[in-house]
């Protein structure tokens, strides 16, 4: 018999039973896109935690914090304990960063509480204002420039503003930024109540915010930080630094100033290795310092560990459903088998031989490998795209870098069938040699 004649053989005995065969194909169909949709989750994964998540420019940067923890062994880690004798980052600090062996730069990094929310001019959208005052900035610009240290009512934008808002990057350059700060601001650009005020104006001063203006003068690309802003250093010391009025005895009016960044240290220092294998050589240096330090290659390894250990989890599921899938197969075979008993004792007695009988099921296991497979890669697709569109909604809904959790390249779709068409096969044997083994005389005499 040719091959085509095998596949006609296959599909008249898919005809034979519709509805068994389309219950046992969609079963087939399910466990593949169960097996194509796992694994596309966790290379999508993996890839994010590569590309998207960690960017090349990152690979090579340790934070350093002035808490550092000592976590259990373990891939997820533990409880974590507080060194004694934790110090505030300062400027000292920052000098012995600068001749630590490696370090290319070390720049600090002072959180902006004071900032609640903004908006950008001619949008009526208000963000949360997750802001920093930053001496450089080490990630490359979408567009723009960077701020200068010393510069006054300057921001960086993350690139996530400018998707959220639907403009370009270099459309956002040159716009006003309107900040809404706490209630009770007392820094920079604050109104403050004078000596002399009555209780109920300082009571009104204390719930209400200020507005600060400040001009963009560049957006990030695309990265882990497309939520954050980012402004001059000097400007945000003036933003923390706590200003009140008094009288002296003489009836002189003087500012006291608090500087909150002194007061409580820079909240860290980003640091940059002259080569990303010689985070590891900063890493023990911070330690011995006594101060943290999170290095984006260990958070990578991390990660990358975790992203296995999700796709060994994954792949045993996806398995048990192709075997599962398999399992259907062989009954269904095993029905068919039964039921053309007697057209399998003609075909003996015409001179087909045994091999002949076991292709013909053979053809039919492996035909429903292949359609089931083939059926699956298109749902496997449609679960991806949604999956991705649903995450990329969520992330954008919360400013976060959009990233796509699934992926499903040619070569996974490819394997998918093929493990796919395996598993049919391997299904499909013990019925093919039932059949094949048969005797064709008790076949005829319906014994």
């Amino acid at each position: 018999m040719w091959l085509a004649d095998y596949v006609r053989t296959a599909f008249m005995s898919f005809g034979r039973q519709p509805g068994r065969t389309f219950l046992t194909g969609m079963a087939v169909a399910i466990s593949a896109t169960i097996l194509m949709t796992l694994a596309a989750i966790s290379l999508g994964l993996n890839d994010a935690a590569r590309t998207t998540l960690t960017p090349d420019d990152t690979m090579n940067a340790v934070v350093v914090t002035p808490t550092r923890t000592a976590a259990t062994a373990g891939l997820f880690g533990g409880a974590q304990q507080v060194s004694q004798g934790d110090d505030k980052l300062t400027d000292d600090t920052l000098a012995k960063l600068h001749q630590t062996l490696h370090v290319a730069s070390a720049t600090p990094l002072a959180e902006i509480w004071e900032f609640k929310s903004f908006r950008v001019d001619g949008s009526e959208k208000s963000f949360v204002a997750q802001a920093a005052g930053v001496e450089r900035l080490e990630r490359g610009l979408a567009a723009g420039r960077t701020i200068a240290p010393t510069a006054d009512r300057e921001v960086i934008l993350g690139y996530g503003y400018a998707k959220e808002l639907g403009l370009e990057p270099a459309a956002l350059v040159g716009k006003k930024v309107i900040i809404t700060t706490q209630n009770g601001y007392i820094g920079d650009g604050a109104a403050i109540p004078q000596p002399g005020a009555t209780s109920q104006q300082l009571k009104d001063y204390t719930n209400q915010p200020t507005t600060l203006t400040a001009t963009v003068v560049g957006v990030l690309k695309e990265g882990i930080d497309e939520s954050r802003v980012y402004a001059p250093l000097a400007w945000a010391r003036e933003v923390r630094t706590h200003r009140t009025t008094d009288v002296t005895a003489a009836g002189l009016v003087f500012e006291k100033r608090d500087d909150q960044v002194a007061k409580d240290g820079y909240s860290s220092i980003i640091v940059q290795a002259d080569a990303p294998e010689n985070v590891p050589a900063i890493v023990a240096a911070v330690d011995a310092m006594g101060l943290g330090a999170l290095s984006t290659a260990d958070q990578l390894q991390k990660l990358m560990q975790f992203a296995t250990v999700i796709w060994v989890g994954l792949g045993a599921i996806a398995l048990v459903t192709l075997l599962a899938g398999a399992l259907g197969i062989v009954n269904t075979m095993l029905t068919a088998v039964a039921e053309q008993r007697y057209a399998i004792g003609v075909w003996r007695a015409v001179g087909a031989t045994k091999g002949v009988i076991a292709r013909m099921f053979m053809i039919q296991a492996l035909l429903m490998g292949v359609l089931g497979g083939l059926v699956g890669a298109g749902l496997s697709y449609v679960a991806v795209v949604l999956t991705n569109d649903q995450l990329r909604n969520l992330l954008q809904a919360q400013h976060i870098a959009v990233v796509n959790v699934a992926s499903l390249p040619w070569w996974l779709v490819t394997a998918g069938v093929g493990i796919t068409v395996i598993f049919a096969v391997i299904a499909g044997l013990y019925p093919a040699l039932r059949a094949a083994r048969q005797d064709p005389a008790r076949a005829l005499s319906g014994d």
